[in-house]
Formats: C-alpha cells, sequence, structure tokens
C-alpha cells in the first residue's frame, strides 16, 4: 500500500505544475499548498506557484498543507519501482534520490532492473498458483517491462549452465533452479559446469532437475557428479549392458540410455531402456525416501568423504574403504584377520589341510587358499524360519567352519584368528553366551539370566598340545563352558522335541581342530541333532583341520560341509582373507541381464552359478550380504538397542540384516548400479515391499526374503493376494519415487490366467476410484489431498490409510486399488476438509468393489459448511475501449504456448518433501490486456476490466493494436489455482504503425 501511496504522489506532482489554470487577475492568492523537495510552496486557484511557504527539514505532509514533524528516519532502507526507475525508500516510507534507471522494466521483491529489447520481449518459465505474469507497453518510453511475481530469478551460473544441458531437460532444470535460494543455485550450476566429462552434463542435470527441492537444499552436489562418473566406470565393466549416447553431449536433443543383452526364449536380444527410465531408476540416486548424502556405513550417520562417509553406487560396486563390507563380520574384529597377518601366522605344517567341496549351500568364504581362490573358511546361516515364534531368542542359526588348523597357530603365539573365531555370534561379534534378552516387542526388552553355555565337544587336545587354546580363550572371554566327548552324543539333547522348539543348554557348539577318524564318523551319525540345533538358533563352529591318519574325507559333516582330501601333498601353504561378496565380483563375466525365466523362489542356500543372468546374481549377492532378519539379530546381539532400521544401502549391506524394507532398498541400489532399473514397490497396509526390475517392456516384480530364504524373480505372487495364490486381499500396490511422488501399479498390464483362475502379470485384480472436488461455486480444486483409507490387514477394527493422490488442474483424482475391500476417503486442502476435519466418507464396500468396477464421487465445499469455500479470484469484464487515434499506434503481437500444469505434492513419507509432476495435456492460463488503473485493481486482487479477456487456453496467437502514447499490460494469470504451476513461453513484439 506504501508504494502505491508515492506512486500516486508523483503523479499529482507531475500534473498540477503542467497545467495552466487561467489569468492571474481570474485567480484566488494562495489558494493551497504544494510540497516539492522539501520546501512548501503557495499555489493560487489556477495553480501558479506563488512563492515558497516553508522549508521542511524532515519533508513534507501527505495532505502537502505543511512540515512533517521530525522522526528518526533511516535511508535507503528499500527501493520503489515507479515508471521503470528504481528509487530508495527511507523506514519513514518516503522516496528518496533515483537508484537505478530500467530500460525494460523492474523485477518485484526485490525490486530490480531487467534485461530485455526494446522492440520485443519473452517469458519462458512457470507461473505460480495465485499469481500472474504482466509485460508491460510503455508507449511515452516505447519499452517493455515484465512484472514477475513468480519470482523465476535465476543466478549467473545457473542461466550458464542451462545453456549447456539438452533442451528436453531446460524446463525442469529452470524450475528445479529457481526454487532454490542463489547459493544453491550456484552449487549444483558449478557441478554441471564443471563435468570432468561432456558426457556426464545430462546426468547430473537430470537429477538436479528432478530431486525435491529439500533434497538439494540439504544433499551434495559432489555426489551428483561421483554418481555420474560411477555410471559410466562401471557401465565400461559390465559385459551385459551398454551405455548409449544418442547425438553428441552439447547438441540440443542429446540423451543417454543403456541397451541390454537378455535372453528370449535362450536366443540373445538387445533391448534398449526407455529414457526416462534410465535416468529415473538408474541414474537417480535416491531409491525412496533417503537423501542425497554421503553416509559413514559403520555408523549410518551422514559424514564427509573425508571422515568414512561414502556414496552407494561405488561402494556396492567395488566394496572397498576403510568400512568395507566385504570384511568377514563373522569375526570379531575383521581388521585384524588381514592378508599381512595370515602371511606371518605360524600355522605350523600348512596354512589349510584342504579346501571345502561339493557343498549343499553357498556359503561366505571366509578366508581362501591363496593361489587356487579355494575356500577354507566358510560361514553360512541356516534355519527353519519361525525366527519369531512364542519363545525369544529364536532366530536362523550359523555354520561356521574352517580347515585352517587355528589351535596350532594360536599355540605358535597367533592367537587372533582363533579368539575371533570363538567370539563370533551370527554376523554379529563378542556376544556374552550366558546372556538372554527376552523380547516383547522390538523396542521393549529385559534383561533376564539363564544357563546358556558354549559345549566343547572334542575327543582329545588338538596336535597334542599341553592344554586345549579353545579352553584357554573362552575362559578369558568369560563364556561359560562345558566339555563333551563323541561318547556322550547318544544321550545329548540339545533342543526341545516340542513346539515352540528352543535349544535347551547351549547356544554355541565349538569342534576343536585335529580330532580321530571315529569323532567325525560320530558327528556324521548325528548330524540331524546338529542340524536342529542351527535351525533353532544355535551356532555351529567346526575347526576341521586333522592330521592325515584322521582325514575324514567322503564323510558329510553338519550343515552338508564336505572336503578335499587332507594329505601332505595337497596342503595349502597360503591363505588370504576373502569374506562377503562385492557386486562387482559376481557381476565379472555375466552375459544377460535377465534370462526371462520366472523363478518363484530361487533358494537362499543355493550356490553360485556364474551362468545365470544379471537378476539372479544380484539376488544372490543381497542374500549374502545380508543373511539375517532383524528379530535374530537381537536375539544374537543381546541388546535391544544394537540394530537400526536405516533405509541407506551403503548402512543396510555393512549390517548384514534387514527385513523386507531394508532388503528392497538394498536390492534396489544393486540393480541400479548394475545399471539394472528398479524402484521399490509394496502394499503399505499389508505391511510389505520388494522391487521391481524394468527389461522387455515392462517392470518385472523381484523379491530377495529375509534370512537368505530365497530370491523371487518375475513372480507376481510377492504381494500374497489371493488372485495370485497368496493369503491376502490387498488394498494397494504403490511406489514411492524418490522425489516422493506416489505411484499406483495395479493394471498396468493385461492379466493372464491360468487354470487354478490364479493371475500373472499383475499383483491383484483391481478397482478403479475416481474422485472429483470443486469449491462452492464449481472450480475444481487442484492440489487436493485425497487419502484413502480401508480396515487394517493386522487390525480389522480400525482403519489405516492405504495410499492417496493430489487433484489435478481439474480437480480429479484416477487410482485403482485391489479389489475385494472396503474403501473410504478423506479430502483436505486450503480450503479445509470434507467430509469434516478426522472423518471419512465410504467410496466402495468390500462386496461392491468387484474386478474391473469403476467407482466416482464428487465432494465439494459449500458455502455453509466451508466458509472458506471458494478460490479467490479476481473477476475480469471486458471492455471496449474502440479504436485507438491519434496519428502513431503500435501492434503487439503475442504468441503464447501454455505446455504444460505442473501438479505439486508432499511426501507422506518425507516431511517437507515436495515432488513436482506433469499433469495430462496442456497448461491453462488467463490472459487479459489491462491499461495502467486495471492492471493495479488485478494486482490487488479485486475485480477489473479489460481490452481483452482470454480465460483457460492454452496457447494464443494474435495481434493487439494499442494507443503508442499509453501504458498496456498483457498479463498472464494462474489465479484460481491452489497448487499447479502454469509452464509458459511467450514472446511480445511491438511493431510501429502510423495512421493518417
Amino acid at each position: 500500500m506504501k508504494h502505491r501511496v508515492l506512486r500516486a504522489a508523483v503523479s499529482t506532482l507531475t500534473a498540477c505544475l503542467a497545467v495552466a489554470c487561467g489569468d492571474a487577475e481570474e485567480c484566488t492568492s494562495h489558494a493551497r499548498t504544494i510540497c516539492s523537495d522539501g520546501t512548501v510552496y503557495w499555489i493560487d486557484s489556477c495553480g501558479n506557484n506563488e512563492g515558497e511557504k516553508e522549508q521542511c527539514e524532515c519533508g513534507c505532509l501527505r495532505d502537502q498543507s505543511g512540515c512533517e514533524a521530525c522522526v528518526e528516519c533511516t535511508p535507503h532502507a528499500e527501493t520503489i519501482c515507479i515508471d521503470s526507475v528504481i528509487y530508495w525508500v527511507d523506514s519513514c516510507g518516503q522516496q528518496e534520490e533515483e537508484k537505478e534507471r530500467c530500460q525494460c522494466g523492474c523485477t518485484h521483491d526485490p525490486y530490480a532492473c531487467r534485461d530485455c529489447a526494446l522492440d520485443a520481449i519473452g517469458f519462458e518459465g512457470r507461473i505460480l498458483p495465485g499469481h500472474f505474469l504482466a509485460v508491460a507497453y510503455r508507449g511515452a518510453a516505447r519499452s517493455f517491462g515484465l512484472e514477475d511475481s513468480s519470482a523465476n530469478i535465476l543466478s549467473a551460473d545457473a542461466a550458464a549452465a542451462l545453456e549447456l544441458v539438452p533442451g528436453w531437460l531446460r524446463s525442469d532444470l529452470r524450475n528445479a533452479f529457481v526454487d532454490l535460494e542463489i547459493e544453491d543455485q550456484d552449487r549444483y550450476a558449478s557441478a554441471i559446469l564443471e563435468a570432468a566429462d561432456p558426457r556426464f552434463i545430462d546426468e547430473i542435470a537430470y537429477v538436479v532437475s528432478h530431486a525435491a527441492a529439500q533434497d538439494l537444499r540439504t544433499g551434495s552436489e559432489a555426489i551428483l557428479s561421483e554418481n555420474a562418473a560411477s555410471v559410466y566406470e562401471i557401465a565400461a565393466e559390465i559385459g551385459y549392458a551398454e551405455l548409449i549416447e544418442h547425438g553428441e553431449p552439447g547438441e540440443e536433443e542429446h540423451y543417454t540410455t543403456v541397451q541390454h543383452t537378455v535372453l528370449v526364449d535362450g536366443a540373445e536380444e538387445s533391448v534398449e531402456i526407455p529414457r526416462e527410465i534410465y535416468y529415473r531408476q538408474i541414474v537417480f540416486p535416491i531409491i525412496d525416501v533417503e537423501s542425497i548424502r554421503y553416509i559413514n556405513p559403520t555408523s549410518g550417520s551422514a559424514a564427509t568423504p573425508a571422515r568414512g562417509g561414502v556414496f552407494w553406487r561405488d561402494y556396492l560396486y567395488f566394496g572397498e574403504g576403510e568400512g568395507s563390507y566385504i570384511a568377514p563380520y563373522c569375526l570379531k574384529s575383521p581388521h585384524l584377520i588381514d592378508d599381512a597377518y595370515l602371511t606371518a601366522a605360524d600355522f605350523g605344517a600348512a596354512a589349510a589341510y584342504g579346501s571345502f567341496v561339493d557343498l549343499e549351500v553357498g556359503p561366505i568364504e571366509v578366508l581362501r587358499a591363496g593361489d587356487t581362490d579355494e575356500p577354507v573358511a566358510i560361514m553360512f546361516v541356516r534355519g527353519d524360519g519361525r525366527c519369531c515364534n512364542n519363545t525369544w531368542p529364536n532366530p536362523d542359526g550359523t555354520y561356521l567352519a574352517t580347515l585352517v588348523p587355528v589351535e596350532a597357530a594360536a599355540g605358535n603365539g597367533h592367537p587372533e584368528l582363533l579368539e575371533n573365531l570363538l567370539a563370533a555370534g551370527n554376523a554379529n561379534a563378542a556376544r556374552r553366551s550366558d546372556t538372554l534378552v527376552s523380547v516383547d516387542s522390538l523396542y521393549d526388552c529385559q534383561f533376564v539370566q539363564e544357563d546358556r553355555r558354549v559345549l566343547l565337544l572334542r575327543d582329545r587336545i588338538p596336535f597334542d598340545l599341553g592344554e586345549d587354546p579353545n579352553e584357554v580363550f573362552l575362559g578369558e572371554l568369560g563364556y561359560a563352558y562345558d566339555v563333551l566327548t563323541s561318547a556322550d552324543l547318544p544321550a545329548l539333547v540339545l533342543s526341545s522335541t516340542e513346539p515352540a522348539h528352543v535349544n535347551l543348554d547351549y547356544n554355541k557348539i565349538v569342534i576343536p581342530s585335529d580330532q580321530p577318524r571315529a569323532f567325525y564318523e560320530a558327528l556324521a551319525d548325528h548330524a540331524q541333532a546338529f542340524e536342529d540345533f542351527v535351525d533353532y538358533g544355535g551356532m555351529l563352529e567346526m575347526h576341521l583341520a586333522t592330521r592325515e591318519a584322521d582325514d575324514w574325507f567322503g564323510l558329510r559333516m553338519p550343515g552338508g560341509i564336505r572336503a578335499s582330501a587332507q594329505i601332505a601333498e595337497t596342503y595349502i601353504p597360503a591363505v588370504r582373507a576373502h569374506g562377503f561378496p562385492a557386486l562387482r565380483e559376481v557381476l565379472a563375466g555375466v552375459r544377460a541381464a535377465w534370462d526371462g525365466v520366472v523363478e518363484p523362489g530361487l533358494s537362499g542356500d543355493r550356490l553360485f552359478d556364474p551362468q545365470t543372468s544379471a537378476v539372479e546374481h544380484v539376488g544372490w549377492w543381497g542374500g549374502q550380504n545380508a543373511p539375517q532378519n532383524i528379530a535374530e539379530t537381537i536375539a544374537w546381539k543381546r541388546r535391544c538397542w544394537g540394530f537400526d532400521r536405516s533405509w541407506y544401502a551403503q548402512r543396510i549391506v555393512y549390517n548384514k540384516y534387514g527385513n523386507c524394507g531394508e532388503l528392497a532398498d538394498l536390492l534396489a541400489a544393486a540393480c541400479r548400479t548394475a545399471l539394472i532399473p528398479a524402484k521399490t514397490v509394496g502394499t503399505m497396509n499389508e505391511d510389505h515391499i520388494w522391487d521391481e526390475f524394468y527389461t522387455l517392456d515392462r517392470w518385472q516384480p523381484f523379491q530377495g526374503d529375509w534370512s537368505d530364504a530365497a530370491t523371487r524373480i518375475g513372480s507376481w505372487k510377492v504381494a500374497a493376494d489371493a488372485d495370485t495364490g497368496g493369503g491376502k486381499t490387498v488394498t494397494a500396490v504403490s511406489s514411492q519415487r524418490g522425489d516422493g511422488y506416489q505411484e499406483h501399479v495395479l493394471g498396468r498390464y493385461e492379466i493372464e490366467v491360468d487354470e487354478e483362475d490364479h493371475i500373472s502379470n499383475d499383483y491383484s485384480r483391481h478397482v478403479t476410484l475416481g474422485v472429483r472436488v470443486t469449491d462452492a461455486l464449481g472450480a475444481p480444486v487442484d492440489g487436493a489431498l485425497v487419502l484413502i483409507a480401508s480396515e487394517g490387514f493386522y487390525d480389522t477394527e480400525n482403519l489405516y490409510i492405504v495410499g492417496w493422490a493430489y487433484a489435478d488442474g481439474d480437480g480429479r483424482v484416477r487410482v485403482t486399488m485391489g479389489e475385494g475391500n472396503n474403501y473410504y476417503i478423506n479430502v483436505s486442502s486450503q480450503l479445509g476438509e470434507i467430509p469434516a476435519p478426522s472423518t471419512v466418507a465410504r467410496i466402495a464396500t468390500e462386496s461392491e468393489a468387484l474386478p474391473g468396477e469403476v467407482f466416482s464421487v464428487e465432494l465439494a465445499y459449500d458455502g455453509e459448511d466451508y466458509p472458506f469455500g471458494v478460490i479467490e479470484k479476481p473477476a475480469a469484464s471486458p471492455k471496449d475501449y474502440g479504436q485507438p487515434t491519434g496519428a502513431q499506434i503500435v501492434e503487439l503481437a503475442v504468441e503464447l504456448d501454455v505446455p504444460r500444469e505442473l501438479m505439486h505434492g508432499e511426501s507422506l513419507y518425507s516431511d517437507g518433501r515436495y515432488f513436482t509432476e506433469p499433469a495430462d495435456g496442456q497448461g491453462r492460463v488467463d490472459l487479459y490486456l489491462l491499461d495502467r488503473a486495471n492492471y493495479d485493481l488485478m494486482a490487488a486482487g479485486e475485480d477489473f476490466e479489460a481490452a481483452a479477456v482470454h480465460e483457460g487456453i492454452d496457447s494464443l496467437s494474435q495481434t493487439f493494436v494499442l494507443p503508442d502514447d499509453e501504458e498496456w499490460y498483457l498479463v498472464l494469470a494462474n489465479q484460481g489455482r491452489l497448487n499447479s504451476d502454469q509452464e509458459v513461453f511467450l514472446r511480445v513484439d511491438a511493431t510501429d504503425v502510423t495512421y493518417r
């Protein structure tokens, strides 16, 4: 308001001083006063200046009748733009001297000069909801000005970066930049301008242009550069994927994608991944809800690379660094068991007495032969899948076996490996065997003492040592233990025989090295008892090196463990540390991204098969690196706070455990690392999440079961809906995109039905819910949040949110949901909640929700229940100004295109993460041609008159004829919108026309 008062005062002064009011003899003297430059003058009734009345030290009164009382005013407190001139204004609101003259008008907040041509003006950018763009043509100055209330302000570096990126990315990148502060614009612009390779520019720019502004503000621009470089580095190594550059970097339509080799009916074919999927589900650095940050895998906290922070792509692929995930975590202190130690340790006659062969399970190879890479120390998890029933702990257990004579090394002064093995507890170290945790829930724990001990089972002291080093170090570790022999095995009861099965007296059994052949035969004869013990959560640690006379070659040890003959001629002279497999290792030599074979449940215990597809290799790698679930980890760690639910892949793979959510994040990141498009998909109400990968023109289900139980590829049964043979009636299946957008995925493909009426190509048969939201006047409420609820899967007495969507520019939402459920909705927007706060309206009943049915409902904010139920928008009335007169007029040629309407919404998983999603069809704006007075009314939100009114248009090509000596405003308005931007491309050219 202060700015309008100042503008009116200057206009009045100019008018009065320029007008002659008649002869002096007919004028009344001292009729009024006027103030100019701090001096009050007398003016007669004809407007003639009669001389100074008084000088004002502190300026004039607003009515110009005298001097303003002096108050302390701060000079240059702000600025104001009047007729393309920027003036200083003091803190009292008084106009000061000129600051800057603008050739082409000013911007608002802050006021600054705009650059433009004198005979034309253009604009590319967004108009925010409730805002407008105005092109001012000032006839007297013969110049254009631009008033942009959406503040599409770019830094110089951001503008330069826009010039480098391909044209198809430019609009999205510009929109992303203007949502950021200048310093953040410069950070991400620098990543583009300083790209180490021109080929990286499109990958970096895509992430900037499609990430949520919140993630860019808090994220690291260095990750974007590293991420792009890693994609190209990994692509150079992988045999089944090749990056394809369409055009050359720097060309207007350049883009990159990836070409896969796949098998179709056994024959190799090349398929190219669509451009958008390559960038969104391979390049994009956010899987679902994490941030763009370096994470220290050992702590799970954000950290710079100098402090151990890593990004998941390089970390998963190479497995290198101080916090490497490939170190053998089954050891207490894996950093102590490195190649230098293994070289220096004195194991006696040989470093290993043989190697493991013909294993029934694919193990973690803790140590390998130094020359042949044969496994000589292995670890794997096995169980009966009842980790969470009734009695705690009941996790899957662990086998750890070695052919390295660890007791001999301990006797020779190198005990570190033996001590590490004895302290091991599943994938976690240094548990106290006599301490058990009773767990009522994951976060509610009590410590109770039970007599759970270590069993040392042997028939003789290994290697004729004076004492068993196992006893020495168990004592030093503080573990309670018993010593039994093979003669005790027939009477030994390790586990309860009735459900729920638990181990009774021991949670770990240690078999020392160098036992007689008869001892190993007894182990083989009683293998089932030991395998039950491991199934019910126990740990069986077998040191299986023995002298040639007692070689147990040909026997099957518990867990399906077999070994080569242990004879002096085949002793292994040197061993090296190996540990968990790196992704690079398991992808080496793979020739096909996928073989097209549906795998409903590949065993998690399967041996690694180098001939299978990359997708199967990723599944095997995930099971090897995260062999336990959360409940098992709690039980083994013996403390409730010893776990975390991270969503960062680098932390998950380091932790070695996770439920379905962690495994989905890990495998999706691994697929993207392997240049296979992937995303997480889930059923929120049914509490499950898995992955999908893309190839052969569609998304395919992909799941790694927890506890390394199975890998499922292409099997639509992973959601466990009754339509696919499961036991659930799934409500919604959705995918959370990396920018926060929720995609509902049911109904994408035509289903196939087998003879048992089970479907494939979808997770469930579905229904469609349609909602339209309007205000009290019938106008669409864009951006209204529609929450969809149903009875809980685990709590059928209460309603739970199962999905959501945001209304488009027409106020419409259309989503697919699983059939056979009750569905309720709640709608919220800036106008309020419908049907009422914290209540719902039922849109479909369980009996009505039959496959293929469509349910539609219209909800309106009526004026009685919702006093603010109308979207405010000033009304425009056409006004006929007639044909312009005079010798000179101007023609304004207007070319307008509104290619997109951009919807916004906030992720319900991540507060403050707002996505942008183009709506179907073109955008729409209102175009008005206004004189100055009506422009001021429109800008103030008041009704106005216009020489031209075009409302709800998506394009326009028209010429307007105007008087050359007047001020006109061409306005593009996005008023009447709550949540949708309009993207506009505008050009206005002025041409003089002389009339005679």
